[in-house]
């Protein structure tokens, strides 16, 4: 049985593990092999997502299989940007920061149940819009966030040219 909870600093470990694999599944995913994380990227990634949490009110959750740490969502409030507002947004959003379940445990739902659990946090502390960045060759992301309601807001597109 899958548990959600929050994370513990106990975690680290097991957190920095995943996000390592989750580098290597984005180096996998990026048809133009740009991405090429350095070796202490990912310890450097889950230090800043905790300590986003910590400074910026956000949070960390785990899934727990049999006391294992599988899986990973991160998240805060964010306030409109001055852009936003020159936009008339004015409302209060949250940003899911991280996602990751390895690969072991995908297609078991636990990313959606993540999700689900970010999306309650931050619904709960206020927030009208939900935001989620995904890496444009993550396909697999890409559709489980579409069957959860999140569409396309923003594009961004590259060309190389060296």
């Amino acid at each position: 049985m899958i548990e959600i909870r929050a994370f513990v600093p106990a975690d680290i470990p097991a957190l920095t593990g995943l996000m390592a694999e989750f580098h290597r599944f984005i180096e996998g995913v990026d048809d133009l092999a740009r991405i090429q994380y350095e070796p202490d990227a990912a310890q450097v990634m889950v230090d800043r997502m905790v300590g986003d949490a910590a400074s910026r009110g956000g949070f960390v959750d785990v899934a727990i299989d049999e006391g294992l740490v599988v899986g990973f969502v991160a998240g805060m409030v964010e306030q409109p940007s001055r852009e936003a507002l020159m936009e008339g947004i004015r409302s209060q959003g949250g940003r899911v920061t991280d996602l990751f379940v390895s690969e072991r445990w995908r297609g078991n739902g636990i990313g959606r149940r993540l999700m689900e659990q970010a999306e309650r946090r931050l619904v709960a502390a206020g927030c009208e819009t939900l935001r989620v960045e995904v890496f444009a060759p993550n396909m697999l992301a890409r559709r489980v966030y579409a069957s959860m309601g999140y569409v396309e807001r923003d594009l961004q597109l590259i060309k190389p040219v060296r």
